[in-house]
């Protein structure tokens, strides 16, 4: 004769069971992971406080290997009409620094910077002067001079002023180019400083690397067009048109 079993006793299971260590580390680790994301965003703030002060004071740093590439990143302007860089140039090697106004050529598509800068620098009017090696502050400013009736004056100075790659440490020795711009019409495009704009660079806010053996394109500032009293359409740079550019290039 056969023994049925209790219906209770086909209906038992094992419930999982934890021990209270297991418990403990459980909740640590939920806890850990609570302050990790807290920690991140309150991280976050920082970050960008970091990179407001790079940018600001031009911080630049060298991998290991790269000594030998040029390297250059973007840095706040306190003034208007002022670009600012800190640019490291290979040590051991000559460049020379460019700043070229007028009427500029148009750039076709796909024409590399070293290129075109030796287009203008054949067709435009520009000055230059020697630069060395090593990390510097550089600073393109374009200054309204003392303007008489009907004649408007522009200066444009650079200047580089050798350092360390520490920002606080800067050199005696600086490097300066500077080209005056006068004209008759006032009606010309620099007497509308509105139609200036940013200009474009190769270089931006965040460090790059790039070849010592190429033109490094710093500031191109081209003249807009005034659509109405409130619309400034872009220039059209594949075509000819008035502004000034200012670069560097390596001495062959």
């Amino acid at each position: 004769m056969e023994t049925e079993v209790p219906p209770t006793a086909r209906s038992t299971r094992h419930r999982p069971r934890f021990s209270l260590l297991t418990l403990l580390l459980i909740a640590t680790v939920a806890a850990l992971t609570l302050a990790v994301i807290q920690l991140y965003g309150e991280l976050q703030p920082l970050r960008a406080e970091v990179r407001r002060f790079r940018n600001e004071f031009g911080t630049i740093e060298i991998p290991a290997g790269q000594e030998g590439r040029i390297h250059a990143v973007r840095m706040l302007a306190h003034r208007e009409r002022e670009w600012k860089f800190r640019v490291y140039l290979p040590r051991g090697r000559t460049y020379r620094a460019y700043i070229a106004q007028g009427e500029l050529p148009g750039r076709p598509d796909g024409m590399s910077d070293a290129n075109y800068c030796k287009l203008v620098r054949s067709q435009t009017d520009f000055v230059e002067a020697v630069v060395e090696g090593g990390a510097s502050f550089v600073t393109l400013t374009a200054d309204r001079g003392n303007s008489a009736e009907n004649i408007v004056v522009y200066e444009f100075r650079a200047r580089f002023v050798p350092t360390s790659p520490e920002p606080s440490k800067i050199a005696p020795n600086t490097t300066a180019l500077s080209q005056t711009l006068q004209w008759q019409s006032p009606a010309r495009w620099m007497a509308d400083e509105a139609l200036w704009g940013e200009g474009r660079s190769a270089v931006t806010y965040e460090q790059g690397a790039f070849s010592p053996k190429q033109s490094l394109l710093l500031v191109d500032v081209r003249q807009a067009k005034r659509v109405d009293d409130r619309t400034i359409q872009d220039a059209d740079r594949g075509v000819a048109g008035e502004g000034f550019m200012f670069w560097i290039e390596p001495v062959p």
